[in-house]
């Protein structure tokens, strides 16, 4: 299967990883959950292009993301938080900065894609740095985010056990539509909804071996559990206010 994987993320992405089996471009794409898993893996990027844009990834983390950006034709930056993340990150030749939490970065209209992965959570006031990232935006600029859904099925169904609370690291969540109107009133439009595949399958067995106080079940041993991860992920897809994860694309008008 990895195989597979790979030959699609290569026809696709551009992104070249071993085992490579020819025919994932075609059988992945038939697998919904496995193809948007995937996609989300890569924050929804355009297609390998040569000279694609100018990317900022903010809490970029050890810069395997850049990298990978790096290699579909993007000139990257990161920032983060953690000094050995951005040693990890520099060590690897990426242009990364250490800042300090709630530290507003300089400029305006620099970058044509802001992605921010699982890092608002994190922040003590979201909605500064969410008006801070629309100002870095050049003009029709995407800004591309995801973070745990406070109103997701899995919170609903494990309660305080759910993975995505994480206290105290975690410090606010959203729902989707508060997000949502967060970023229209800071000045986003077209915001899209894209789906992370496979989430209820990373977050449901940690949060039901939690509940249970026991390491996670192995669920491909257990047909019943199995069943109900496969109901689950349906309503993940189907019903995006009740989504694992929070996955947003916005642009910056044209004309801002």
């Amino acid at each position: 299967m990895q195989g597979l994987l790979n030959d699609y993320r290569a026809y696709t992405y551009g992104h070249s990883r071993t085992p490579v089996v020819l025919g994932g471009r075609w059988v992945v794409p038939l697998i919904h959950s496995m193809r948007a898993s995937i996609d989300s893996t890569y924050r929804h990027l355009a297609p390998r292009t040569d000279n694609a844009g100018i990317l900022l990834d903010y809490g970029c983390g050890n810069g395997d993301f850049l990298t990978i950006a790096k290699s579909m034709g993007w000139s990257v930056g990161g920032v983060d938080f953690d000094p050995v993340a951005v040693r990890l990150a520099r060590a690897k030749g990426l242009d990364v900065a250490l800042i300090k939490a709630g530290e507003a970065l300089q400029g305006e209209g620099l970058y044509d894609v802001i992605t921010l992965s699982h890092v608002l959570e994190h922040v003590h006031d979201p909605l500064h740095l969410i008006h801070d990232l629309f100002r870095l935006l050049k003009p029709g600029g995407v800004l591309w985010l995801e973070t745990p859904n406070i109103s997701s099925i899995g919170h609903r169904t494990f309660g305080r056990f759910w993975r995505g609370l994480e206290p105290p690291r975690h410090l606010i969540l959203f729902s989707s539509e508060t997000l949502e109107r967060v970023l229209l009133r800071a000045g986003f439009k077209d915001i899209e909804k894209p789906w992370h595949g496979l989430s209820v399958f990373v977050m449901f067995p940690v949060s039901d071996a939690l509940k249970r106080g026991s390491k996670p079940k192995n669920v491909l041993a257990n047909v019943t559990l199995f069943v109900k991860r496969l109901i689950f992920e349906l309503v993940d897809w189907i019903k995006p206010s009740s989504r694992e994860f929070i996955t947003l694309v916005a642009r910056k008008p044209a004309d801002q």
